[in-house]
């Protein structure tokens, strides 16, 4: 029982990063979307309307994206890894290349933990 119990834990240890990093991606990859859509929207004049549409479009992804972003950061910050390695770069990333829609909709590119992460495993460069 007691093997049992430390395979159960070890293997949800493994695999809950994984699946946190697997739901998390694709909000981004949607989220990055309608951002590049808005830009280019703005750059062509958009009515009031169309951005005001947008900005609706965006805020339940980029609210979805920034609890995804929490959880990861919290879990990478508590156990470094080559995974999370590659998941905090790409956050750190997104974070850098919409910094107007990040300020408003996404607090936790903020979050100290994440520039420290990147600091610490020296993958900034």
């Amino acid at each position: 029982m007691y093997l049992k119990d430390i395979f159960l834990y070890g293997a949800s240890f493994i695999l809950l990063p994984i699946f946190l990093v697997s739901i998390a991606i694709v909000p981004q990859e949607n989220l990055s979307l309608l951002i590049a859509q808005g830009q280019q929207q703005g750059q062509d004049n958009a009515s009031a309307t169309d951005m005001e549409n947008l900005t609706k479009a965006i805020k339940p992804q980029a609210e979805e994206v920034n609890e995804a972003n929490s959880q990861l950061i919290k879990i990478c910050a508590d156990s470094p890894n080559s995974e999370c390695d590659n998941t905090m770069i790409a956050i750190y990333n997104d974070c850098k290349a919409y910094p107007a829609y990040v300020a408003t909709h996404i607090p936790s590119c903020g979050d100290s933990r994440l520039l420290s992460y990147l600091l610490v495993r020296e993958l900034l460069g």
